[in-house]
C-alpha cells in the first residue's frame, strides 16, 4: 500500500467514524425533543402508524400544501421524516378529520 494509499484508507476510517457519532449524537438530541429521523439503520418510529404529507392530504381531501400549511401553524404535529416528506401520526390526522366533519356539520 502506497503512502497515499494508506492516508486514503485512514481518512475514510475517520469519515466513518464522525458518521457514526455525528448520527448518535443527532438521534440522542431529536430523541429529548421528540423529533425522530425515520431513515437509514435507525428507524426510531418502526411501530407506530405514520401517514406521509400526500397520504393524509388524500385522506383529507385537500391539498399537500394544506397539509404544511397546518403544520406549520399547529394544527398538526410532524413526528419525522421519511426521506425528504414529513410524518405525522394517523391519531392526529384522525383529530383533524373529525374537527373537518364537525365543522361541516354545523
Amino acid at each position: 500500500m502506497t503512502p497515499l494509499e494508506e492516508a486514503r484508507w485512514w481518512a475514510n476510517v475517520l469519515v466513518e467514524l464522525l458518521e457514526d457519532e455525528l448520527r448518535r449524537t443527532v438521534l440522542s438530541r431529536a430523541e429529548q425533543q421528540g423529533v425522530y429521523w425515520l431513515g437509514g439503520r435507525d428507524n426510531a418510529l418502526d411501530d407506530r402508524d405514520l401517514v406521509t404529507t400526500r397520504e393524509a392530504a388524500e385522506l383529507l381531501g385537500v391539498t399537500p400544501e394544506r397539509i404544511r400549511n397546518w403544520a406549520a401553524r399547529g394544527r398538526l404535529v410532524r413526528v419525522g421524516y421519511a426521506g425528504r416528506e414529513a410524518v405525522y401520526e394517523s391519531a392526529d390526522i384522525r383529530r383533524v378529520a373529525d374537527e373537518l366533519t364537525r365543522t361541516l356539520d354545523t
